[in-house]
């Protein structure tokens, strides 16, 4: 089996924040704030506000057999300034042949066909100015 693992190259995982998980049969979708490296190829510099170059996006897993799963501590929630929700940090890693997930909510194990990251275009990322902020900006 090839390490699907390079998919996640040139993210900052640790820097990086899950939104959500969805499910839909046999795939499974990590819905997640990342943060790119600078050899990535959709970085751009980061807006005055962040720390990095933040991109959301989804590492997929198709044909998902869930192998063991575990709560985490359940951490507090807070929402970022785009008024998403922010359920902690995540790691990937590789384990006995298959795949381990870890967030501040959940631990994962599991085996996948495939395992890729999809971005948002990066048009669906970028805020659109407040009335406020267009105002002030006159």
């Amino acid at each position: 089996m090839t390490d699907q693992l390079t998919a996640l190259d040139h993210l900052h995982l640790e820097d990086s924040y899950l939104l959500g998980m969805i499910t839909d049969g046999r795939q499974l979708r990590f819905r997640i704030l990342f943060a790119l490296t600078g050899d990535h190829p959709s970085y751009r510099s980061p807006l005055p506000e962040e720390q990095h170059c933040y991109r959301r996006g989804d590492v997929v897993a198709d044909n998902v057999t869930i192998l063991s799963q575990r709560s985490g501590a359940r951490p507090h929630i807070t929402s970022d300034p785009d008024g998403s929700f922010d359920f902690g940090s995540v790691e990937f890693q590789r384990k006995d042949g298959g795949y381990f997930f870890a967030s501040e909510w959940l631990e994962l194990e599991f085996t996948a066909l495939s395992l890729r990251v999809e971005l948002e275009k990066e048009s669906d990322h970028i805020k659109e100015p407040s009335a406020t902020e267009e105002a002030n900006a006159r």
